[in-house]
């Protein structure tokens, strides 16, 4: 397929005015959580039977708040009703405050030992060994699934960017990381969050390996990258896609002088 063909079928504009790198990654994450916590609820359940005289009983939903929105969840039970949850407690409705401890853990980057630490904060309980072995069996496959799957040939157009934020060491010191992420736009119009990668600094020399693991994982073609100015961003990507056209983003470009010292034109003005 053309390029030309494609782009006369895309709407950018109207995409351009939707699509905020913040907001896309927040919209997913909802799914991100109920699928993170439900399998959380499956390791529970399954410690819970085995160290128990009794067995499990299907599910109930139930209705509860977090800071990306609502969630249904489906809440494992036993046949003696004696279970009680831990991630989810009995009567508790709103779990605001591990929406990025979850997101964290689907981004590569993050080690065994991490994922382990994110768990016990998001918990704020002893754990037995045993508990936190069987959550990570869980939740291990399907964080590598989302993180490996197969994307796209060609996406019209892919935003990627990077956001700094703060951290504690083991050691109770506060340092910073960067959250790199890459959000496409398929051929049907719809966002895709490719995916995401911690580092401990943004560079062109990292997107590099992210832009090659896009490529490794299906991608033949991007027609736009919106990008920020990071220097060597375009080579990184061009060195890969030699095809693509890098395009600085909408904010990135507000109030940069050209040569004229002018303002530059929006790309979807």
């Amino acid at each position: 397929m053309k390029k030309e063909a494609v782009l006369n079928n895309v709407d950018f504009k109207e995409l351009s005015k939707h699509c905020k790198t913040q907001d896309d990654i927040a919209s997913l994450t909802k799914e991100f959580m109920k699928n993170m916590i439900e399998n959380m609820l499956k390791a529970e359940i399954e410690e819970f039977v085995e160290n128990n005289d009794t067995s499990k009983n299907g599910y109930y939903p139930k209705r509860i708040r977090s800071d990306s929105g609502e969630l249904e969840l489906n809440i494992p039970r036993d046949r003696n009703s004696e279970f009680e949850p831990q991630i989810v407690k009995k009567g508790q409705r709103n779990i605001s405050g591990i929406d990025d401890k979850i997101i964290s853990m689907y981004a590569r980057g993050m080690s065994l030992r991490d994922i382990e630490k994110q768990i016990k904060e998001m918990y704020d309980i002893e754990m037995s060994d045993s508990l936190i072995s069987r959550i990570i069996d869980k939740i291990t496959p399907e964080i590598k699934e989302w993180q490996n799957r197969t994307l796209e040939p060609v996406y019209p157009i892919v935003y990627m960017d990077a956001m700094v934020f703060k951290i504690k060491d083991d050691n109770g010191f506060y340092k910073n990381k960067a959250l790199h992420f890459a959000i496409g736009i398929n051929l049907e119009g719809k966002k895709d969050l490719l995916g995401m990668w911690i580092t401990d600094n943004e560079g062109a020399k990292f997107w590099l390996n992210i832009v090659t693991e896009l490529k490794n994982r299906g991608v033949e073609d991007i027609l736009i990258a919106s990008v920020d100015g990071l220097k060597g961003f375009s080579e990184a990507i061009n060195s890969v896609f030699p095809q693509t056209v890098v395009q600085r983003c909408i904010i990135h470009q507000y109030n940069v002088p050209n040569k004229n010292n002018q303002k530059k034109q929006f790309l979807y003005s």
